[in-house]
Order: structure tokens, then sequence, then C-alpha cells
């Protein structure tokens, strides 16, 4: 499944951009793979899914259903989760503030509105 993925795509595309120029097709399937286990071992740090003991089984979490319903990205998710339960207006207020993806300037003219 991994072959059919984004990424896959990329590396086959455009090898220099990754470092793969040059390497054989086993290198770069080994270099997706790690990447791929990378990935996983930070989700699963940020409590977004669930490695399976046997390390084979990978179960979602809330959080990653979160993610993928609404196009959060994962620094934004680390810092949702970091919330208490009890978080009051002002440390979502903070944490809002934090998200790189929802600080847009303000134009002149849209000061006013």
């Amino acid at each position: 499944w991994v072959k059919g993925t984004f990424f896959y795509g990329r590396i086959k595309k455009n090898p220099v951009f990754y470092g793969m120029q040059g390497k054989t097709e086993q290198q770069q399937d080994e270099y997706l793979r790690k990447q791929c286990l990378l990935s996983l071992e930070e989700l699963h740090r940020a409590k977004i899914v669930e490695l399976q003991s046997d390390g084979l089984g990978l179960k979602p979490l809330a959080g990653s259903h979160v993610m993928s319903r609404n196009m959060v990205d994962f620094e934004a998710m680390k810092l949702i989760i970091a919330l208490p339960h009890d978080a009051g207006p002002l440390q979502l207020l903070h944490m809002l503030s934090n998200i790189k993806g929802l600080q847009k300037p303000v134009r002149r003219n849209e000061k006013k509105v």
C-alpha cells in the first residue's frame, strides 16, 4: 500500500530532493520504510495513534479522527492534545494563538470592520 502513497510518488519523481539520486529501488524502499516508522513513532508519542505490542498493528485514537476530518495539522493537534481537560478560555486562546496556520495578518482596510 505504501507504493500507492503521495510520498512514494514524490520520491520517484524527484529523487534528488530526498537524497535518493543514484540509489537502488531497494534503498529507496528502505528510506521510505524508515520515514514511515519515524512518523508512526512520533504519532504514538503524541497520543494520536496507538501501536500494538506486536509492532504490526495500529489503532487510531480520537485525535487522529479529528485530524483527518478537519484537516488539522500535526503540530496543531499536539497543542490541542496538550490542553488540560478543564482548560479555560484564556488557555484556549493561548493555544489557538500558537497555531501557525491560524495566524493571518489583518489588512489595513479590514481593521475597521
